[in-house]
């Protein structure tokens, strides 16, 4: 977030005019609208977080998947070497 000197806008505000109150009310006001601006970007909605659920659970199941075929090809190598090294003639 990007600092604002709010010294200096209040300073040209009262040098262009406005009385020394107003100024500091539209800068404080300002300030508080910019730094929400900055805070709103980073928030997340409810349907970020259902859509982040979905994606971890869908992560989930391929990797559920993909651990079952790791087991399965690991057990058929294990049957193998036992075949060639008890069996083989």
């Amino acid at each position: 977030m990007a600092l604002i000197d709010t010294h200096s806008i209040i300073k040209e505000l009262i040098d262009a005019g406005t009385s020394e109150k107003e100024a500091e009310v539209f800068v404080k006001r300002f300030v508080a609208r910019e730094e929400f601006s900055y805070l709103k970007n980073d928030l997340a909605t409810k349907y970020d977080i259902h859509e982040l659920k979905s994606d971890i659970s869908k992560l989930e199941n391929k990797m559920d998947i993909n651990m079952r075929w790791i087991m399965a090809i690991s057990g058929a190598m294990f049957l193998m070497l036992v075949k060639l090294v008890f069996f083989n003639s």
